[in-house]
C-alpha cells in the first residue's frame, strides 16, 4: 500500500508499507495494528475470532468454518483492508 506523502517515512524507501507473513492472521493483526497506531485510533473491529465452536467476523457475521480457509481467503483480506484503508491505494497477494 503506498502512503499519503506525510506517512512516506512509514513505510519502505518508496512510501510503500507492506503487511506480509505466514498467514492471513497475521498479516491483518499487523495491518490493524499499523491502523490504529498511525492512521486511527478509532479502527475497524479485529477481523475475526472463535469462541464456543463459531467464528465472529468483523462485519457482524459468524460462521461454522474459518473463512480464510477458503480459496476465497484473499476476498475477505481485500474486504477488510477496504475497511482498514479506505482512501488508499491497496494490493494485496497471495504467496502462500
Amino acid at each position: 500500500m503506498r502512503l499519503p506523502r506525510a506517512m512516506a517515512s512509514l513505510g519502505d524507501g518508496d512510501g510503500i508499507v507492506t503487511f506480509g507473513g505466514h498467514d492471513w492472521w497475521f498479516v491483518v493483526g499487523a495491518a490493524r495494528t499499523f491502523t490504529r497506531t498511525h492512521i486511527n485510533p478509532n479502527v475497524v473491529a479485529p477481523f475475526g475470532f472463535k469462541r464456543s465452536g463459531k467464528w465472529w467476523w468483523w462485519d457482524d457475521t459468524t460462521t461454522e468454518e474459518s473463512i480464510l480457509d477458503g480459496p476465497e481467503g484473499i476476498d475477505y483480506v481485500r474486504e477488510y483492508f477496504e475497511q482498514l484503508f479506505p482512501d488508499l491505494p491497496v494490493t494485496i497477494t497471495d504467496q502462500r
